[in-house]
């Protein structure tokens, strides 16, 4: 049987920081704020300066020019199982404290669920993924987060 994977790599020094925190005015220069939905994953950023998350969003805030100095990769799998004619979310959570520095998919070939989304995890240091399943029966969703200790 074939398996079809789709990873995103978060760059070193931009994501692999992900930190969730309430932004502050004494931020350091170069950092990157963000908003991720709560219920969507979307991610709302400026590429400078403050931003200023709505009620139904995670601030989130990552070093854009520093390197982390993370180490001990290792991936992090789980496969569930989407019923038929719903949709489903699989999320693939790193060890704790440890930050997830990307992430992705993996169906059977040939798997008629519909991708969602793949995106960075809630709560932080993990990775989700969301499909649809148009058929009659079950379909498997296998998510990974790519992991590592800061």
């Amino acid at each position: 049987m074939l398996i079809t994977i789709t990873l995103l790599v978060l760059t070193t020094g931009i994501a692999i920081g992900l930190a969730i925190g309430q932004f502050s005015a004494d931020a350091a220069p170069g950092d990157i704020n963000a908003c991720v939905s709560n219920y969507t994953g979307a991610v709302r950023m400026r590429p400078y300066g403050a931003i200023t998350c709505s009620s139904g969003e995670t601030p989130v805030s990552w070093a854009g020019t520093d390197t982390l100095g993370l180490r001990d990769p290792y991936m992090r799998g789980v496969s569930d199982s989407i019923d038929p004619g719903t949709a489903g979310l699989v999320l693939a959570q790193c060890d704790p404290g440890d930050v997830a520095t990307g992430g992705g998919f993996a169906v059977a070939d040939g798997s008629p669920l519909e991708i969602d989304s793949s995106s960075p995890g809630i709560p932080a240091g993990s990775w989700q993924s969301r499909a649809t399943n148009p058929t009659g029966s079950a379909e498997s969703l296998t998510v990974w987060a790519m992991c590592a200790t800061p």
